[in-house]
């Protein structure tokens, strides 16, 4: 991780932080400026959203992933979201497996 963070083995200043931020549990990580404001206190769905991608985590940063990802929503292939690693095809009202192949070229889609 390319961001700075508290030793686990630091349980004092980990016992004044949880306090002071609130931590109901583990994992738990709030993102901070550099002048000490808060960020985001979801940084613990921020980082498993983005990734490492995201650093440096400031406002403008965020907006900007936010803004990429709902480009990419947008853009994405139908293949792509019809699709997952272990499952090419959809099932039918009848339950008969359809392949996407032939669900793209019915919907006459041309982002496969």
């Amino acid at each position: 991780m390319p961001w700075l963070a508290i030793p686990f083995s630091d349980s004092s200043t980990r016992d004044r932080l949880d306090a002071s931020f609130k931590v109901m549990g583990i994992p738990y990580l709030v993102i901070l400026d550099e002048n000490g404001k808060v960020v985001t206190e979801e940084g613990v769905e921020f980082i498993r959203d983005f990734g490492v991608d995201a650093y440096p985590f400031t406002q403008e940063r965020i907006k900007e992933i936010e803004d990429e990802e709902e480009k990419a929503k947008r853009e994405q292939p139908l293949k792509f979201v019809l699709a997952s690693r272990s499952r090419d095809f959809v099932i039918s009202a009848n339950g008969n497996k359809v392949s996407l192949h032939a669900v793209i070229k019915y919907c006459g889609a041309n982002n496969i």
